[in-house]
């Protein structure tokens, strides 16, 4: 139930096409609204700095989109990311794609629905 109140939520606020402007209200609604287990703050500076370290053309495999945003912040850190992440539950794969979509990043970021030893297996 929180991940769709989230996803009304930042889909009426957002700008689409903008993926800064996807987070920046998923952070407001978790900080506002409900608890979501999410990186931010100087986690999230982390995880975008280590991304800024990559070599070219860097890939990243993620175990556990959840709602998408730590694949977002990932995509945003660098142009020339992609995102490969890993989802056992629907709807949270769900409304990650939805997210993702929302920040115009569905071209560099691919949610994977199932258990991680059998999607593993795929990639």
């Amino acid at each position: 139930k929180r991940q769709l109140s989230l996803l009304r939520y930042v889909e009426q606020a957002a700008t689409p096409g903008c993926a800064k402007s996807v987070l920046q209200h998923i952070l407001e609604f978790s900080g506002h609204n409900q608890w979501l287990k999410i990186c931010g703050g100087s986690k999230l500076q982390v995880l975008q700095s280590a991304c800024q370290e990559l070599d070219s053309e860097p890939r990243v495999l993620e175990f556990g989109t959840y709602i998408g945003f730590s694949s977002i912040a990932m995509a945003v850190s660098r142009s020339d990311l992609t995102v490969t992440s890993l989802e056992a539950h629907p709807i949270s794969a769900a409304v990650a794609l939805r997210l993702i979509k929302l920040s115009g990043l569905d071209s560099r970021i691919q949610v994977v629905l199932g258990p991680s030893d059998v999607t593993m297996a795929a990639l």
